[in-house]
């Protein structure tokens, strides 16, 4: 397929609740939106198998490019990411329930290790069109 073809892809995390996804779209030649090449197709993602995240990615559509628009790119999205290394899904909301009660025993790990201005119910398309731009910015110390 070329890259003059464009997958949207809506990726959601498993076992989140409330939802937690992202439409994006990607050229064809992307190598998973490669390995599902029709509308309507989906595939399992693991991610860090330590952690045991995992995505469903569903192709939306496949379409033609847009001229002069820039690829990758995120369209929406609904609540923010889970911070790295929370111990999947279930340490992820473990971390939430420690974050928001302050009599919680592990409040203050919690807030210790939680991004500046964390919102969980919080979603950004500026910031996460930026980190599509410099994947590893939001990995450095002075932007939390």
């Amino acid at each position: 397929m070329s890259a003059a073809r464009i997958h949207q892809l809506k990726i959601q995390l498993k076992g989140s609740r409330p939802p937690i996804w992202r439409r994006i779209q990607v050229p064809g030649t992307v190598t998973l939106a490669g390995a599902v090449r029709r509308a309507g197709a989906d595939l399992s993602y693991d991610y860090d198998f330590g952690d045991g995240w995992e995505y469903r990615l569903t192709v939306e559509k496949v379409l033609p490019a847009e001229k002069g628009v820039a690829y990758p790119r995120c369209l929406a999205g609904r609540r923010a990411c889970p911070p790295e290394d929370r111990g999947g899904i279930y340490g992820f909301y473990a971390f939430l329930e420690a974050l928001a009660d302050p009599d919680h025993p592990e409040h203050d790990w919690a807030v210790e290790r939680a991004p500046l201005d964390y919102d969980p119910a919080c979603f950004d398309l500026e910031w996460a069109t930026t980190r599509r731009a410099d994947p590893a910015a939001h990995l450095l110390p002075d932007l939390w």
